[in-house]
């Protein structure tokens, strides 16, 4: 199977990291004050009364280690491989511990981070230049070839900015403006069209795939001897990783809360 790790693009068509979330750990330590009240006895509708110091010490020492409690595992992991269809396929990779303790309504925020950014991966597959802009540029996705001392040096070309007063760096439903090396030029318009998405959970996370089915998308993303890899296959799940990482932090912490409360609950009637 081909594949690589993920790269991304620099702007002004120079390649190198791009500042992203990638190497923000997510692991946000979990508040271990907790306020409540106890029942005077196990009666419905009884009043309650604040527990004793020493009841409530009872009680927070009966609590299962935090190890237990859903959060964050590791880094995101993203990787670009061809399948068996020849397909070109981009796995994005979060792990979270108890990934089971997470409801149907707790990950709806996926399916709103696949449709931004399949809306994304398509918007960008329908760049400006035509053909003829591209002979006239010289093939500005290849490469200058130079020999010293014997040597041959390979540099890679820069897109300009604007061409025939289009803009490069601005795409139509993307916001802001984006690397000129992130962008495939529209010909025939079947690149657009052959971007799909799922995703799939299991008890250790969940992975988000983006896939593109046209045959020579894999040359486009790995780029060639000839060609430097272009596109925005790493491009725009990345931009949007920001945003996906801050909506696992809030689910998580929504669960957080939900599972010291039926703990203490637990815990509650345990020392009663």
């Amino acid at each position: 199977m081909n594949t690589f790790s993920v790269h991304s693009w620099g702007r002004e068509g120079v390649n190198g990291a791009m500042e992203t979330p990638l190497s923000t750990p997510l692991s946000t330590p979990l508040s271990t004050t907790l306020g409540f009240a106890v029942p005077r006895s196990g009666e419905p509708g009884e009043s309650s009364e604040v527990a004793p110091i020493g009841q409530i010490g009872q009680i927070t020492r009966a609590l299962p280690s935090l190890q237990n409690i859903v959060r964050v595992v590791g880094h995101p992991s993203m990787r670009i491989f061809q399948d068996s269809n020849g397909w070109t396929v981009l796995a994005l990779r979060r792990n979270i511990s108890r990934m089971v303790e997470l409801g149907q309504s707790d990950v709806q925020f996926i399916q709103q981070f696949g449709d931004r950014v399949l809306a994304q991966l398509k918007a960008m597959s329908r760049g400006p230049l035509t053909k003829r802009d591209l002979r006239r540029l010289g093939h500005p996705y290849g490469f200058n070839r130079s020999g010293a001392n014997g040597r041959q040096i390979k540099t890679t070309r820069a897109l300009p900015r604007r061409v025939n007063g289009k803009s490069l760096n601005h795409v139509q439903g993307v916001r802001g403006s984006v690397p000129t090396l992130s962008i495939i030029n529209k010909q025939s318009g079947a690149l657009e069209k052959a971007w799909h998405w799922d995703w799939v959970r299991d008890e250790n996370g969940f992975e988000i795939r983006f896939w593109n089915e046209m045959p020579y998308a894999f040359q486009l993303a790995k780029g060639t001897k000839k060609m430097q890899a272009h596109g925005p296959f790493s491009y725009a799940p990345l931009q949007n990783l920001r945003q996906l990482d801050s909506q696992i932090q809030s689910v998580i912490r929504r669960v957080r809360s939900r599972q010291i409360a039926e703990m203490m609950t637990e815990n509650v009637f345990a020392v009663l």
